[in-house]
């Protein structure tokens, strides 16, 4: 069976991060996660979390597999070009369901509640 079609039901584990040096969990699934290079880009409506407001942001993509001791599969979604006074996000999203290609990360972050709004392709 090939690990790249896509299946009906996806077990997701979502850990949203905002970027700042006290963020330390899973740090080796973030590690090898940001080895990976950006395959596409989305542009987003971010969900309001806590105080921070509903934006819009350039968001990065890039996919892979993670190493042992987490999930097996993973999508990163990260911002580079952030508004002054506002934080980057981060999200590495993390699944035991095959994420080989943008397609299926992008079904990862529409099916997390809470991160987006809305999706544009760039």
């Amino acid at each position: 069976m090939d690990p790249c079609i896509p299946l009906k039901t996806t077990t997701v584990y979502v850990q949203p991060v905002i970027l700042d040096a006290r963020t330390t969990d899973e740090p080796f699934a973030r590690m090898a996660a940001r080895k990976w290079r950006a395959r596409a880009g989305v542009v987003a409506d971010l969900a309001p979390h806590g105080n921070l407001p509903t934006r819009r942001a350039r968001l990065h993509i890039s996919l892979g597999s993670l190493p042992s001791g987490s999930a097996f599969w993973g999508a990163r979604f990260w911002e580079m070009d952030v508004p002054v006074g506002t934080d980057a996000v981060e999200w590495i999203l993390t699944s035991d369901s095959p994420t080989c290609s943008v397609e299926n990360a992008l079904q990862l972050l529409k099916e997390t509640p809470g991160l987006v709004t809305a999706l544009a392709c760039c």
